[in-house]
């Protein structure tokens, strides 16, 4: 199986998943999920520190499949 269905298929998993959830719940696994705690940080390369902050736009309406999809085919 490539990676590329390997991802697919874990991504079908999770939308069967959040499909069989409420929307109340499905609303608190995804500010659960949003955004790690650990994901803005300071990193030092020789003498030149980097800051890296994250944000989110949340008026896009890019759904998780599109997304990782989009990510990882970037990668390549």
């Amino acid at each position: 199986m490539s990676t590329d269905n390997k991802i697919n298929a874990v991504l079908e998993e999770i939308d069967g998943l959040l499909e069989q959830m409420p929307q109340e719940e499905r609303l608190k696994y995804f500010a659960a999920i949003s955004k790690p705690k650990d994901m803005d940080f300071v990193r030092k390369v020789g003498d030149t520190y980097y800051v890296v902050r994250s944000h989110f736009d949340h008026e896009k309406r890019e759904d998780l499949r599109s997304k990782v999809q989009r990510l990882v085919l970037q990668d390549r």
